[in-house]
């Protein structure tokens, strides 16, 4: 019984952190004011032959099709005399095996967040097998162990990104359709290594400051129900 709970409650908070990092890359991915920011700092407009409202224009298509609201990425840039396609074929495959990859993390978000529903409502409501101190303890170590990981993480990242991000290329992908040229592909011209850079530490600094509030507001709570 010991080793059920404890299995139990190991899923539980890793469920929470899998539940925060899952739900920032769906508000960084479907929100277009967020690669619209990234890419002002890391300065795409003055890299491309884009104004700033066609790039906006790009941000607003992109957040749509991976919010899964368009089924093919068409991005078009009207002329005097014809609508061009902003992306090669080789690019809209790419970005339609991202999607994939997108669309799975959703999923799992969904399943982490129903399963710590069902964990509260099961455990601490319906069985009240543990008590809300225990509760408030499991977001407080969840939001510790999550900022040892993200830390270690990025101290890793920090030394060698350009090494960690062709890895992770090379995993998650079953083909070369990544391996685009920064000089023809406009996809990595909008999306350079810099944007990658900046969007890694925006995400990592992120979930730090939430899984910090998890520890700061569980311990406040905690010192209040030992008061009382």
């Amino acid at each position: 019984m010991y080793l059920i709970r404890f299995f139990a409650k190991t899923i539980f908070i890793f469920s929470i952190l899998l539940a925060i990092s899952a739900s920032v890359v769906r508000v960084y991915a479907t929100q277009p004011f967020v690669q619209d920011q990234l890419m002002d700092y890391a300065k795409v407009e003055q890299q491309v032959d884009l104004s700033k409202k066609q790039l906006q224009e790009v941000s607003i298509t992109m957040s749509n099709y991976l919010s899964n609201r368009t089924d093919i990425l068409d991005i078009r840039l009207k002329t005097s005399t014809d609508n061009l396609a902003l992306f090669s074929p080789k690019e809209i495959t790419h970005m339609s095996d991202v999607k994939e990859i997108i669309l799975k993390i959703y999923n799992l978000q969904i399943l982490s967040v129903l399963f710590l529903v069902l964990y509260v409502l099961f455990v601490y409501i319906w069985s009240r097998e543990r008590a809300l101190r225990d509760l408030l303890k499991d977001f407080r170590l969840a939001g510790i162990i999550g900022n040892v990981i993200l830390i270690l993480c990025g101290i890793l990242l920090y030394f060698s990104f350009d090494r960690y991000f062709v890895l992770f290329h090379e995993v998650a992908f079953t083909n070369d359709f990544w391996m685009l040229d920064p000089k023809k592909d406009l996809l990595i011209q909008l999306y350079p290594m810099k944007f990658w850079n900046l969007i890694t530490v925006a995400y990592i600094t992120t979930i730090v400051f939430i899984n910090l509030s998890f520890v700061v507001v569980s311990n406040i709570l905690l010192k209040y129900l030992k008061k009382n």
